[in-house]
């Protein structure tokens, strides 16, 4: 079987993870995300389309999806797509469509679920992406 060329949005994934988990290994495991991001920036060079990749505001492409489709090869299997940004509506259609259980989690959906099971995660987790109530003054009508 030949071997399938990654596309740059899971090479810049690639990349990210790896330097990721080398960064947290260097910290004994812990480190705030800012402070693994900032270091992220220090330690990997990005080309441009790599950094562009990055940006919240990049919609991940279809091929993208269909990349993680064809890795996915056993019966029950489920394909899962996390993104600080959004995915493309053609991206959306074929995770949809796919004859393998894609979800896509674009980032306003991460942090739905992160809102909504951070009171059942460990002190530790709650760190990584700390979440604080704001209040406002309102009435008793």
């Amino acid at each position: 079987m030949a071997k399938k060329e990654l596309s740059a949005s899971w090479k810049t994934a690639a990349k990210t993870i790896y330097a990721t988990f080398t960064i947290l290994k260097e910290a004994g495991g812990k480190l705030p995300i800012r402070e693994i991001i900032k270091k992220i920036e220090e330690k990997v060079e990005f080309t441009p389309s790599e950094k562009e990749i990055l940006e919240p505001d990049t919609a991940i492409p279809v091929d993208d999806i269909r990349s993680l489709i064809g890795v996915i090869n056993k019966e029950g299997d489920v394909g899962l797509f996390i993104t600080s940004g959004r995915f493309t509506a053609d991206a959306e259609r074929a995770a949809r469509d796919s004859r393998i259980r894609i979800e896509l989690i674009d980032f306003e959906r991460f942090i739905d679920f992160w809102r909504q099971f951070y009171n059942k995660l460990s002190d530790e987790d709650k760190n990584q992406l700390p979440l604080l109530p704001i209040y406002f003054l309102g009435t008793n009508e």
